[in-house]
């Protein structure tokens, strides 16, 4: 189990939007939400995120388990380009390159004790560097981009300059380079061409993780949904 949600409740005055809503989400499932304009989608992600409260029930994320959240709309106005907002991701990885360059170019100074025992902390830290997977990092966001479409001419483009449909894409990148236990997912299709499409399901498809999304066309979570949620027919539970 990765998330469970039990009774919950959400009412905006008199408007009851979801009621009594119980379900479970299990370790690589992939869920899809449907259901028509209104129905409390993104309510109830919002409730899941934490950023919106219940008005009852309890939800429960697995020990140690991380959650990602991909917005509807992610209209950041970010000045960093599209390489350098997935650095960020791994920026321990890469402090730790600097680290080891520097302690590299420091032992051609010394000599002794003095070399020995920064070479004993520069293996240290490199062990700790191949733990991480460090030199593989820097390709694996690469991968990740070109995965979702992007080309390396694209890299250096500045986030305020894209798209909507193009932020999306590089929010979801981040995601998938952060590798949370659970991803939500709230209209991740909008905004995106055909084949920006095809590109974002198949890295979906190939995501370890479970998700959760909210999404109104069946061409996109056919073949990817293992379960599908239809939030309109569950006026009184989800499940």
């Amino acid at each position: 189990m990765i998330l469970n949600a039990t009774n919950i409740s959400k009412s905006f005055g008199s408007n009851e939007i979801i009621k009594d809503a119980t379900f479970l989400v299990n370790e690589h499932e992939k869920v899809a939400i449907v259901g028509v304009n209104g129905a409390g989608k993104t309510t109830l992600l919002k409730i899941l995120t934490g950023e919106e409260s219940a008005d009852s029930g309890s939800i429960t994320l697995a020990k140690d388990a991380k959650l990602g959240y991909l917005r509807q709309i992610n209209n950041v106005d970010s000045a960093l380009s599209i390489i350098d907002e997935l650095y960020t991701v791994i920026e321990p990885i890469l402090n730790m390159e600097k680290r080891m360059s520097q302690m590299q170019e420091d032992m051609k100074h010394l000599t002794g004790s003095e070399l020995e025992e920064l070479y004993s902390s520069y293996t240290a830290l490199t062990h700790s560097y191949e733990l991480m997977d460090g030199y593989a990092a820097k390709s694996r966001v690469v991968g990740i981009l070109k995965g979702l479409g992007f080309e390396e001419i694209d890299f250096d483009r500045k986030i305020n300059t894209l798209s909507g449909g193009q932020k999306t894409r590089v929010f979801l990148a981040k995601l998938l380079l952060e590798e949370p236990d659970i991803i939500l997912l709230d209209e991740p299709t909008n905004h995106l061409d055909v084949d920006a499409k095809d590109e974002l399901k198949r890295a979906l498809i190939a995501y370890k993780g479970s998700i959760i999304m909210v999404c109104h066309e069946p061409e996109f979570y056919e073949g990817l949904a293992s379960d599908v949620w239809d939030l309109s027919q569950w006026t009184t539970k989800l499940l």
